[in-house]
């Protein structure tokens, strides 16, 4: 058990359990800590605004440097699939939004499918990279806010009727903040969707690391916090966003030996603390690929029934993550449909 710098941001305890140490870039060190009442694990000391701003940009730069564009082209088809498939899941709960939020979209392709599928959908996507924020109004006309989503005080309240966090609660510095922002934007009646990584496998290269070579390893992904799937559906309960469908799912990483085997090859690397000054966007090459290379034939977009047809394509074509209860241990990813009440 160890004090904590910075309180836990769910509950407020100070201290915790100590289960790792990281670096992040040349920018900063934290623990990696557990919360000895609400078991969500975070960095301590949590990084400040600014250091998680300029990591956020040297990641985004970096992918565009040494990611070549084929990997953007599947990677964002990827998405645009997921968001076919997600507006007819959202259909098949009876949610029909009019005005979307979406909270660190990318490359925007999800909502690119949802504003397809559903004619007259508005789109309002948030990043605190200004220059994602270029990106997805020349790519996809959204409205776009650059900063964080603890301090969107400029958006009006009950503004939205669907707000979506795909990959992204694990991103910030105060995730219960978050939380109590989106009940503060969303309609009465309205839904928020989080789809993150479970903590316990999404730690696991961490926790390896420190146990069995007392060192640190690089963050990955820029990831501040590690959450409990059961813990973090009570939260949102407490803070008046009811569960409608919530569990864990796919059990690819688990089955690897995320979460619970020790064999060394999970242990992350040792870290490299690259120079995040390095990686920055030089005018005129800041986009891999154009969106006609990743979005399906006009044919497939531009009328009502081909895109049932589209929709029935990428589901059929798409096979089922297994799902598992929200208070097992089993499932990549934590899923949350909640609906403020």
């Amino acid at each position: 058990m160890i004090s904590r710098s910075t309180p836990c941001s769910f509950c407020r305890s100070e201290a915790g359990f100590k289960i790792g140490e990281v670096a992040y870039w040349d920018i900063a060190e934290a623990n990696v800590v557990q919360c000895e009442k609400c078991r969500q694990m975070q960095l301590d000391p949590m990084f400040t605004e600014d250091e998680v701003v300029a990591g956020c940009i040297a990641s985004h730069a970096h992918e565009k440097q040494k990611l070549p564009p084929r990997w953007f082209i599947k990677n964002n088809k990827r998405h645009f699939r997921a968001g076919v498939r997600f507006a007819a899941y959202l259909k098949s709960k009876g949610i029909h939004p009019r005005r979307v939020m979406e909270m660190g979209p990318g490359e925007g392709y999800f909502s690119r499918a949802l504003a397809t599928m559903i004619p007259g959908l508005e789109v309002v996507c948030v990043d605190a990279d200004e220059q994602v924020a270029i990106e997805l109004k020349r790519d996809h006309g959204f409205e776009t806010h650059v900063g964080l989503v603890e301090d969107l005080s400029s958006v009006p309240d009950n503004e939205f009727d669907l707000i979506i966090g795909r990959d992204f609660l694990e991103h910030v510095i105060d995730p219960a903040r978050v939380i109590q922002n989106c009940h503060r934007l969303l309609k009465t009646g309205g839904h928020l969707y989080i789809l993150t990584p479970n903590g316990y496998q999404d730690v696991w290269h961490i926790y390896l690391r420190w146990k069995l070579y007392s060192d640190k390893t690089d963050l990955f992904g820029n990831h501040l916090n590690y959450f409990d799937g059961a813990a973090l559906v009570e939260y949102l309960k407490q803070s008046g966003l009811t569960p409608v469908d919530c569990h864990q799912e796919g059990a690819k990483t688990f089955r690897r030996g995320a979460g619970w085997s020790f064999d060394p090859r999970h242990a992350g690397p040792p870290p490299k603390r690259l120079p995040h000054r390095d990686y920055f966007f030089e005018p005129g090459n800041d986009q891999p690929v154009s969106v006609e290379d990743v979005l399906p034939s006009p044919v497939w977009l531009d009328n009502a029934f081909f895109r049932k047809l589209l929709s029935l394509r990428y589901t059929l074509g798409h096979l089922p993550s297994l799902e598992f209860s929200i208070n097992r241990q089993v499932g990549h990813y934590i899923s949350c449909l909640n609906q403020k009440t």
